[in-house]
């Protein structure tokens, strides 16, 4: 394969990467707004989606790594041209990856409070549960005597 038709492949993968990093971002939104209204079932379906964009931005990098091991393709061999349009490319990239990392902190600080909020509920749950029990009645149990007839 001659380097021209590799670098094609390779940006068009690269291209690719960039669609499905820009479908990521706006899927980690709608969690991140999911997390705020508190829809578990928004919430679930938007993780699963993300989870399935997650996979083939995996295929889309194994295949990146294909071409750069099966195909000798390296930057040195490229043009100034089409090197400024991989390196265009990989700067895209990291700030959409930068992006991605500043929502997915907020996601984590407002799941973490919801998490806090819910484990406050179920310890103020579980001590009223305790203290209605310590003031239950007491009931008459049978003395346990070996020749106790039943």
């Amino acid at each position: 394969m001659k380097c021209e038709e590799s670098f094609d492949k390779y940006n068009s993968r690269l291209r690719e990467k960039i669609r499905l990093l820009d479908t990521f971002r706006q899927k980690s939104v709608m969690v991140k707004n999911a997390i705020d209204s508190k829809d578990i079932s928004g919430l679930n379906l938007h993780l699963k989606e993300r989870q399935r964009l997650i996979d083939m931005i995996k295929r889309c990098d194994k295949e990146c790594e294909g071409f750069e091991k099966k195909y000798g393709f390296s930057m040195g061999k490229l043009s100034q041209m089409a090197k400024n349009l991989v390196l265009k490319c990989k700067d895209q990239i990291r700030g959409l990856l930068k992006s991605i990392a500043e929502i997915d902190t907020e996601c984590g600080a407002l799941a973490q409070a919801e998490y806090d909020l819910t484990k406050n509920d179920v310890l103020k749950a579980r001590r009223g549960f305790q203290v209605t029990r310590g003031y239950g009645d007491k009931r008459y149990r049978y003395p346990r005597f070996l020749d106790m007839k039943r």
